[in-house]
């Protein structure tokens, strides 16, 4: 590859996110931002000679800075005061180029320049262009990145060992992020504008936020790559990849609002509940990175303090130090939101490397009902899920429960509990029952209630509610039936007599874990295990909170439709490893 070639990943810049117009406004606009936000060197405009940019214009700006890395505190107390390691540091260098006329403006970034435009780009403007690139059947898809709108699963990859083509897809239930697809000749000729000689092989291409060719180019060429581009944003789609409505923020100012209400009024009335139950996941967009890092902070902008409360290690732990933090900004919904809109969530690595950045608002996730129709947010964007979908969704969440309910096993009455434990207490009295709640081994709740019932095993998982937090019994019940499925498949009951040993060292605990303890007085190890030996049933058994009298057969009166579609996510993968099913409704 000759030295001035490169790989480049091209953005769009959303300018309906400014109320300006002029491009080297917006750009101006975007680079102060950045630097009014940052202590090392400022993003600086460097002059430039390049010509015949196709009726384009350029801005090129670099920066750089100097860190510390985080393993020079590790060591520093064994160093002594001259060790050179002391004065270890790295220097990251990164740049912006925008690409630009009255129409567009383009994005190219390296290093930590992404971190300058994240906030404006447009979030699928590569899918724009792919949809007008390919056809939904051509077999050219070589990887596809999706987010979960509902269900356990929060994001995903795969890939494919021979081509596949997007109609070949199931996207029930998924918003495609990321697709990688192969381009002929042809295309790369006749849409990208490459010579026929730089094009004589396929090129892979991968469409996101950005859209990335996977072929050399130099900085000259990128003039016409983007010329091309934009020409291309003008045509009529060849398909739809994702059949989600996407709500562009300008055109729907006040929706977006009253929606963005709604999700600040829930995590509030949260805050100020006895249980850390939030109804939004935190996730960043570029979420492998999110998901994988090793540790997060929390930052307010216009603070003194440039990080709040301790670092975190685990994402699942985010809000409750937010929580935490908040603690003393919560006097009103208004302070409190205004607490939330000014943190930021930091990720790094196990060097100590920043991942990603952000505002709170652009890492929350879930599903908002508003006059009857359904939405959804994600990374900071609205979408509004089509009838189609919803019709879907019922429909297959009705199969599902037609063919699992059975409302014989959790037969006790709910009986006005006040929670899930108190309702599970009411098995110590009840025959061949074991009340297992809240016990856990290897970091596994296996049931609340093990029932034995006509030579059948039943492991009974309880929610209360069928909403958004119905995700994580599903979970859970999934957790356990993979669990079951290696005792069954392996024959190896280890598992089953850590828990014996789990459920009888809990007699030095509190009332409730007396009693669970006690049970074991009835019980021998021996025995406990031989009942693992029976055939083994999940069940999924649920009160409804609702205020008037439902049926879960009328699938229809339900709202949620996180809860059903963790539902037919929950049956697909429990029968995938034939572990059966039952869904039980308690009644009152």
């Amino acid at each position: 590859m000759a030295k001035n070639n490169m790989q480049i990943s091209i953005y769009y810049i959303d300018r309906s996110l400014f109320e300006i117009n002029d491009s080297e406004e917006i750009i101006a606009r975007i680079i102060a931002l950045y630097n009014s936000k940052q202590k090392h060197e400022a993003m600086v405009l460097q002059p430039n000679n390049i010509a015949g940019l196709d009726n384009l214009s350029l801005k090129l700006y670099y920066g750089s800075r100097v860190t510390q890395p985080k393993w020079v505190d590790f060591f520093k107390p064994i160093l002594t005061d001259k060790a050179p390691m002391l004065k270890a540091r790295n220097m990251e260098a990164s740049y912006v180029a925008f690409f630009y006329n009255d129409k567009h403006i383009f994005a190219l970034t390296g290093g930590q320049g992404n971190f300058a435009i994240q906030d404006y780009v447009h979030p699928y403007f590569g899918m724009e262009i792919i949809q007008r690139l390919i056809t939904g059947d051509v077999p050219v898809i070589k990887s596809i990145q999706e987010r979960g709108l509902t269900g356990t699963v929060l994001a995903s990859t795969r890939h494919f060992r021979f081509d596949a083509s997007l109609a070949d897809e199931e996207e029930f239930g998924h918003l495609y992020q990321q697709v990688k697809a192969e381009l002929d000749k042809k295309l790369l000729v006749e849409k990208l504008g490459f010579s026929e000689e730089d094009a004589k092989r396929n090129v892979g291409c991968i469409a996101k936020a950005a859209f990335h060719i996977n072929k050399s180019v130099t900085i000259s060429y990128i003039s016409t790559i983007v010329t091309k581009l934009s020409l291309l944003l003008g045509d009529k789609p060849n398909f739809q990849i994702n059949n989600v409505h996407f709500l562009p923020k300008k055109k729907n100012k006040k929706l977006i609002e009253t929606l963005e209400n709604q999700i600040y009024n829930s995590i509030y009335k949260t805050f100020n509940s006895s249980k850390l139950d939030v109804e939004f996941d935190l996730c960043h967009p570029e979420f492998e990175k999110f998901l994988g890092a090793a540790s997060y902070t929390i930052h307010k902008t216009n603070s003194t303090k440039s990080q709040l409360g301790n670092l975190v290690e685990e994402h699942e732990h985010i809000w409750s130090e937010i929580f935490r933090c908040v603690e003393d900004e919560n006097d009103t919904i208004e302070t409190f939101r205004d607490y939330l809109e000014r943190i930021r969530i930091r990720s790094y690595d196990t060097d100590g490397v920043l991942l990603t950045d952000g505002y709170l608002v652009k890492h929350i996730n879930g599903e908002i009902r508003h006059n009857d129709k359904v939405y959804f947010v994600l990374d900071n964007h609205w979408y509004q899920l089509q009838d189609e979908f919803l019709s879907k969704l019922n429909g297959e969440c009705k199969k599902v429960i037609d063919s699992c309910f059975n409302n014989d096993i959790a037969n006790v009455m709910w009986n006005k509990s006040p929670d899930e434990n108190a309702y599970n207490q009411q098995y110590f009295s009840q025959d061949n029952c074991m009340v297992v709640d809240k016990v856990l081994v290897r970091n596994i709740e296996l049931c609340d209630i093990l029932k034995v019932h006509e030579g059948i095993l039943y492991l009974i998982h309880v929610k209360q509610g069928f909403g958004n937090t119905t995700r994580d019994l599903t979970s859970q019940i999934e957790i356990a039936a993979k669990q079951v499925s290696q005792i069954i498949n392996s024959g190896n009951y280890k598992l089953i007599e850590e828990l014996y040993e789990s459920i009888k060292k809990k007699q030095k605990n509190n009332a409730y874990f007396k009693k669970v303890a006690h049970q074991t007085d009835e019980i021998t190890k021996e025995e406990f295990i031989q009942i693992f030996k029976n055939k083994i049933v999940l069940c999924f058994a649920f009160y409804d909170t609702g205020i008037t009298q439902r049926d879960i057969r009328d699938i229809n009166k339900f709202r949620s439709n996180i809860a059903k579609y963790s539902v037919v996510q929950m049956y697909r993968r429990l029968r995938s490893i034939e572990i059966p099913l039952i869904i039980c409704q308690i009644k009152d």
